[in-house]
Formats: structure tokens, C-alpha cells, sequence
């Protein structure tokens, strides 16, 4: 009977030694795949989500992740024109709340080094992304007792986006736990869609 439960743990200790589990997080720059009417980043852009990487020869690995991040945008503009009626000023602003999903998999290759070992990754990052947005247009004719006119419109959207990734970053260990800090730059299928990432990753 012990031979057999020791029979039963060797696939999962092989799987063990062949794949490792984690959690990423950090923060984003730049512009991401939003483009809902020009709204730009108006909060704090952050991303976290779990990671596991399959081990192959040759200090080469897969890794494969599900990062989350949440953040808000705002547009507001102000313009006016004089005909075919008196002066108007109009004043839009639009203000979004996107949720969305990176699945990056990446190709990583570690160097060899005492200490700190460094890496660089490459590979492809799908992203799904959904937003609330909220529009309003005021539309006034500039006098103190002039009429006032508010279109509001509310309305949902989602969209996919995938391109390459390339990072790098070192890594160390403490025991079985492993700890790196890594820079990672992803462009999506958008003109002007760059995203850097600075990420801090724990597996074991």
C-alpha cells in the first residue's frame, strides 16, 4: 500500500518540478487600447492578476498570466460657432469606466548568473475589454439669460485587442519562493496604443 501511494505522487511531483504558480501586479503607462470617443486615462492604472510558467531545456520557459486592471477615462472639450445662428457654445464631456482583461504568453529565457538572475520574455498579449460610458453635451448662446440645452446619452462597449509583448527584469530566490521585478512593453492593434508595464511577480 505505501508503494502504491508513493506510485500516486510522482506525476504530481514531476508537475511540480515543471511548473511553477504565481501572482503578478504593478502599474501601467501610457495610453492603453481605449479609444472611446478620445477619452483619455484620468485615474490610477493598475494591473494585477495569477501566473504559471512551464519549465523547458535549456533555461527556456512558458508563461502564461490573466491580469486584471480597471481604470477611468474622461474627455471635455469646449468649441462654438456663429452660423446659421447667433453664437453658440457647446461643452461635451464624456467620462468612462473600463474593466479589462490581459492574457499575455510569453516565451521567457534566463541567463546564468550567481545571485540575481536576469531575463527577457517575448511573445503575444490578448486583451478583452469592456466600458460604461457616460456623454454629455451642453449647448448654450453665451448670454446670462440665454436657453440652455443638455443632451445626455449613457451606452456600453467591449472590444478585443491583441499584439506583441517584450520585457525582461531580474529574478531571485528565498527558498522555494521566487521574487522579480521586471519592465514589460506591450503595443495593441491600435495606432499610438503602447502600454508599459512595471510589474513585481511572486511564484513558488
Amino acid at each position: 500500500m505505501r508503494f502504491l501511494f508513493l506510485f500516486l505522487l510522482l506525476p504530481a511531483a514531476a508537475w511540480c518540478q515543471v511548473a511553477t504558480f504565481g501572482v503578478k501586479g504593478g502599474v501601467l503607462f501610457g495610453q492603453p487600447a481605449d479609444d472611446f470617443g478620445h477619452l483619455k486615462i484620468h485615474s490610477e492604472h493598475w494591473t494585477v492578476g495569477p501566473t504559471v510558467e512551464f519549465h523547458l531545456p535549456a533555461r527556456f520557459s512558458l508563461e502564461l498570466g490573466a491580469l486584471y486592471t480597471g481604470y477611468n477615462t474622461k474627455y471635455d472639450t469646449n468649441f462654438s460657432f456663429l452660423s446659421p445662428v447667433p453664437l453658440l457654445n457647446f461643452r461635451l464631456e464624456g467620462h468612462g469606466d473600463t474593466r479589462a482583461w490581459d492574457f499575455p504568453a510569453a516565451i521567457k529565457y534566463r541567463f546564468h548568473s550567481q545571485g540575481f538572475t536576469p531575463f527577457v520574455l517575448g511573445g503575444v498579449n490578448y486583451r478583452r475589454e469592456s466600458s460604461d460610458v457616460r456623454v454629455t453635451c451642453t449647448a448654450d448662446d453665451g448670454s446670462s439669460c440665454g436657453a440652455s440645452i443638455t443632451y445626455l446619452a449613457n451606452y456600453s462597449t467591449s472590444q478585443d485587442r491583441i499584439g506583441p509583448t517584450f520585457g525582461g527584469g531580474l529574478e531571485w530566490r528565498f527558498g522555494r519562493l521566487r521574487a522579480a521585478p521586471e519592465f514589460r512593453y506591450t503595443h495593441l492593434n491600435r495606432t499610438g496604443a503602447n502600454q508599459y508595464n512595471l510589474l513585481f511577480g511572486l511564484s513558488f
